[in-house]
């Protein structure tokens, strides 16, 4: 879950990453100015995750040429005449109608909760855009059912700039269109019988971003529980309701990386 002590009104720093998904895949670029600590990962520690989370593979050590995490997850693609590095990851798809690979689907999860919480703790370096969001993931046992998948968001000021001039059931459209690939991809599902009750995107400033996906009301919003500082580009926290699992969390990521890869689109076209 994300601190809840600072909220910056309206003040920018630049992007530690961006966000980008399609094709199955979920695209983290990091700029190249960044320095990269996930070489750093003590492996001690990585070793008492995999045991807990009772993951099958042990943490692959991260380098540029070979897939890295628990298992082959994240692969390092790099582009020529370009200020940013991708960190691509695959949602599992399934073999057929609920035949879930939930191995795979818990060692995305929890490689990329280890993944957003080294970025989270970088300085940020110049970039051509200010930082959109900041995403933290979590992953519990096996044996808990309930939240056991929780996601979190800071909606930072630039994100919540962006939103309050860009409400638009275009938007809304592709974002709801993506988070249903997601989810479609994850579980082999044809279409839910209420899928429009199932899944849900309200982008409706200010501090309203509102994500649902098939589950117990499973969702990302606003708290409304918490004390901020008002006005339009004041950031904000998304927390989850009964992300039981990692494909609803898996599903709400993809739907947060379509809204942030637009907005970055808007700003580098500025």
């Amino acid at each position: 879950m994300l601190s809840m002590e600072v909220f910056r009104p309206g003040i920018d720093s630049p992007a530690k990453y961006t966000l980008n998904v399609g094709g199955g895949n979920i695209d983290v670029d990091v700029s190249r100015r960044t320095t990269l600590p996930f070489s750093n990962i003590p492996q001690d520690n990585m070793s008492r995750v995999q045991r807990e989370l009772d993951l099958p593979d042990a943490f692959i050590p991260q380098t540029s040429d070979r897939e890295w995490g628990f298992g082959p997850v994240i692969s390092q693609i790099e582009r020529n005449n370009s200020d940013w590095i991708t960190f691509r990851s695959s949602m599992p798809k399934s073999e057929g109608e609920y035949k879930m690979d939930w191995d795979k689907l818990r060692a995305l999860s929890a490689t990329l909760a280890i993944f957003f919480d080294y970025l989270n703790g970088v300085e940020p370096a110049d970039s051509n855009i200010p930082h959109l969001a900041t995403i933290r993931l979590s992953l519990r046992s096996r044996s808990t059912h309930m939240h056991g998948a929780p996601i979190s968001v800071r909606v930072e000021p630039a994100l919540a700039r962006w939103a309050q001039n860009n409400t638009n059931t275009k938007n809304e459209g592709a974002v709801l269109k993506t988070m249903k690939e997601a989810y479609y991809r994850m579980t082999g599902e044809k279409k839910r019988k209420y899928e429009d009750l199932d899944f849900r995107v309200n982008i409706n400033p200010p501090r309203k971003i509102l994500l649902d996906c098939p589950g117990d009301a499973c969702g990302l919003g606003f708290n409304y529980g918490t004390s901020i500082e008002k006005g339009p580009d004041a950031s904000y926290d998304l927390t989850p309701h009964n992300t039981d699992s990692p494909i609803q969390q898996i599903t709400l990521l993809a739907g947060v990386a379509k809204i942030v890869s637009i907005a970055a689109k808007d700003y580098r076209s500025e």
